[in-house]
């Protein structure tokens, strides 16, 4: 029978608190990187939000306290993929230079430098089981308390402009924000669900997940929600072709019934008038959309190959910004 030594006890036991620490840190960082605090509830420190200020702290401290784990990681790309990384990298460093707006640039490469590096070191760090049970436990907390806050405090909670007012937006600035994060958590749910993870706490990740997904009112995130849940889905079917192709083949039969019935009786599937989009006579508004569309690709077409900078096309009035205030977002 195998002993342990007291010191390799102790050894064992810091091991362990320090997995602890890191999975934190890890979870702190997932809660700020998803954009939470309406600056409405927390003011900003000049131009920097506070989960700005949290995710420097937190990202700049993890990837300097596994700096050896992240040589390690870059150890395992090749050299082609490591010239492409750091391409990226220098690029938009350098892209810094001609930016119309180099003030708020500059923190925001760096920020993104950050946590793209932390990035690589948590998928290095932990397994697959600990990363999924993080998110679990990180978006569902984001998502009860946004539910709090829209039921409890809706003049907080809840967007108060006319076109989308009483769709929940928790405790982020905009509705499409907390409806993005619940897509990623109904789909990691499902697929804890499926696969192996806490089973239990997914169950209830999944239910409240798609309530909130739903009351936020973001048609785009509802979207990518059930694509991705759908996603899970085929994945766990891959080994039964014959049922996703039967399953595929139903969804296009039914498809071009719907359609064929729409055109017997006049009314097309698919209808585009002004700014917005008639699907089966329900209407779609993208709310200025277009025009911001058709403007990007006008500009796009000015400085194809170096752009405006990093950062520096919407924030600067002259360029994006007076277009934004124009179409009204």
């Amino acid at each position: 029978m195998r002993t342990v030594s007291a010191k390799g006890f102790a050894h064992a036991n810091e091991t362990e608190q320090a997995s602890g620490i890191e999975k934190t840190m890890v979870a702190v960082v997932f809660l700020f990187a998803s954009g939470i605090f309406d600056p409405s509830i927390v003011p900003k420190f000049g131009i920097l939000r506070i989960n700005d200020l949290f995710m420097i702290t937190a990202a700049g401290f993890g990837v300097a306290l596994q700096f050896t784990r992240l040589v390690g990681a870059f150890s395992k790309l090749s050299s082609r993929s490591l010239v492409v990384v750091f391409s990226v990298y220098a690029l938009m460093g350098l892209s810094l230079l001609w930016s119309h707006s180099p003030g708020t640039g500059i923190p925001r490469f760096v920020g993104f430098s950050l946590t793209t590096l932390w990035t690589l070191y948590a998928a290095t760090r932990f397994s697959i089981r600990d990363l999924l049970q993080i998110l679990l436990i990180t978006f569902l907390s984001i998502a009860l308390i946004s539910t709090l806050l829209a039921v409890a405090i809706p003049d907080l909670g809840t967007m108060t402009v006319a076109a989308h007012k009483g769709d929940w937006k928790g405790v982020y600035e905009q509705k499409n924000t907390l409806g993005r994060n619940m897509s990623l958590l109904v789909t990691v749910s499902l697929f804890c669900l499926i696969y192996s993870g806490p089973r239990g706490l997914a169950a209830v990740s999944l239910t409240i997940g798609m309530l909130v997904l739903v009351m936020s009112g973001s048609r785009t995130a509802l979207g990518i929600g059930l694509l991705g849940m759908v996603s899970v889905v085929f994945l766990y079917l891959r080994r039964r072709p014959f049922l996703i192709i039967g399953i595929t083949l139903g969804a296009c039969i039914g498809g071009l019934f719907f359609a064929l019935q729409t055109i017997v009786e006049g009314n097309p599937l698919l209808q585009l008038q002004g700014e917005s989009l008639s699907i089966f006579q329900t209407q779609l508004h993208f709310t200025g959309r277009f025009g911001l569309w058709q403007f990007s690709l006008e500009s796009m077409l000015k400085k194809p190959w170096f752009g405006y900078g990093f950062d520096g096309f919407w924030k600067v009035k002259s360029l994006g910004g007076q277009t934004v205030d124009l179409e009204g977002w």
